[in-house]
């Protein structure tokens, strides 16, 4: 996790993941040093992705999240947003969705890992877990889709996800041909 590239220490942490739950203290304060200093904005998102996976208290977990919301990198934005609706229960707060919305659009497009330059998908999650967590509100879903097709629509992520919320929500197809059109 101090390798110069970030892609390794990328690896690292999601390698740390694999490991029991909870993770050994010194795994722990690695990662929340990671996070707090890396100057990868991609490295610090994952690191607290996996810190919210891995951190036994769940006191300090949410208190990460919630000063993580603002942080200076849209990525760590994005992952502290997505790791709080990953323990919300829709319909999800509009904050919320306006993160995902205007940092889900912003990041790069390239990413050494996946296609999708998202948080990663830990472990025994699915593998687009960004998708299936937008899903559960579809208000929320076909917001963050709009503004994602309002932005360039950038590996037709918008146009994807307004896909999703039409097969999983039968009833929103004229809502999702309206986002569409």
């Amino acid at each position: 996790m101090t390798d110069p590239d970030p892609f390794v220490r990328q690896a690292a942490i999601r390698l740390a993941c694999v490991g029991t739950r909870p993770a050994h203290p010194a795994v722990v304060r690695t990662l929340a040093d990671l996070y707090e200093s890396d100057p990868s904005a991609s490295t610090r998102a994952d690191a607290l992705t996996a810190l919210a996976l891995l951190d036994p208290d769940p006191a300090t977990v949410r208190e990460r999240e919630a000063a993580a919301i603002d942080d200076r990198d849209r990525e760590v934005r994005l992952a502290a947003a997505l790791s709080v609706l990953d323990g919300t229960e829709p319909p999800y707060p509009a904050a919320l969705v306006a993160v995902v919305a205007a940092d889900g659009a912003a990041v790069p497009g390239s990413h050494r890992f996946t296609a999708r330059p998202r948080p990663f998908p830990y472990p025994g999650a699915p593998r687009d877990r960004e998708t299936e967590l937008l899903t559960e509100d579809p208000e929320g879903a076909l917001s963050v889709a709009r503004a994602w097709i309002a932005a360039g629509d950038t590996h037709q992520w918008g146009s994807r996800l307004v896909g999703q919320v039409d097969q999983r929500w039968r009833d929103r197809e004229a809502q999702c041909v309206a986002a569409l059109a």
